[in-house]
């Protein structure tokens, strides 16, 4: 999430403030549009990982923006994996009372 960047969005659906308000999503995607371009043939993968917290909204930004002209089949999610969170101590950290934390 891009939640020390002040959003509670996925990273990749963050305005950096361009004048386009692209996301960081089209910016990639339109690169790998010109790249496939360029290269007059052939169907450049992108995968692109997500976390448990992220991954429902990334797939329905995506689909909302139609893969930003990409075919969806190109497009790749996969979730990171996840583990118990610990602090310095090496004492398992608890979202809440009865859930422990976890962290990629």
């Amino acid at each position: 999430q891009g939640t020390r960047l002040g959003s509670s969005n996925p990273k990749g659906m963050y305005d950096i403030g361009l004048p386009s308000q692209k996301s960081l999503f089209q910016l990639h995607a339109e690169r790998l549009a010109k790249v496939q371009q360029l290269a007059g043939k052939g169907i450049i993968p992108w995968y692109i990982m997500t976390s448990p917290a992220t991954h429902v909204p990334t797939e329905n930004y995506l689909k909302q923006q139609n893969f930003f002209g990409l075919n969806q089949s190109q497009v790749f999610l996969f979730q990171q994996a996840t583990f118990p969170a610990f602090d310095f101590d090496g004492k398992i950290i608890l979202e809440t009372k009865n859930k422990v934390s976890l962290s990629p």
